[in-house]
């Protein structure tokens, strides 16, 4: 996947910086060479083409400074993967995720209309295993909008149990 489909969304994505703007950032002021807009912005564009690591990060960064910088101004360049790291690591994983979820609300609210006659907006359910995770399998339930193309949740099924006591907490969440 390539950024077209983020800037067929360009004002959906200055809402979620906008959102990034009103955190609170606990980096102290001689700390903050990059912006925690610029730091989130690159992680999320590079999640959504399919970047995952902190190096994939600062290489998608590398590549796409140009189209970054149609969105915010990137005056020092990409912020390094220990730079995305040490970020990263000082915020708790449920207020990102919260932060996320938010946005993806703001997304999802874009949505036209279903027409008469086409396929209904339908909230896949499905679990998955992935082999080999840190020595054990990962067990998952995911919510997929099949309208949108977005998976909307996940959820770790608990060791010895079964797909179907994670689904009230999925669709809790």
């Amino acid at each position: 996947m390539d950024e077209s489909i983020l800037i067929e969304r360009e004002e959906v994505l200055e809402g979620f910086l906008n959102d990034v703007h009103l955190q609170k950032d606990p980096r102290i002021n001689r700390c903050k060479r990059y912006s925690l807009g610029e730091i989130f912005f690159l992680v999320l564009c590079a999640q959504i083409c399919g970047y995952e690591s902190f190096r994939e990060y600062e290489l998608y960064g590398e590549m796409k400074i140009n189209f970054l910088r149609r969105f915010l101004p990137y005056k020092k360049g990409v912020p390094s993967r220990s730079t995305i790291c040490r970020v990263l690591a000082i915020f708790d994983p449920s207020h990102l995720e919260k932060l996320f979820i938010e946005w993806m609300k703001k997304i999802t609210s874009f949505e036209q209309p279903i027409e008469e006659g086409s396929a209904q907006n339908v909230i896949a359910i499905d679990g998955k295993t992935h082999c080999g995770a840190r020595g054990a399998d990962l067990h998952l339930v995911s919510a997929f909008d099949t309208a949108n193309g977005l998976i909307l949740g996940e959820e770790k099924v608990q060791d010895k149990s079964n797909e179907i006591t994670a689904i009230p907490l999925l669709l809790d969440s």
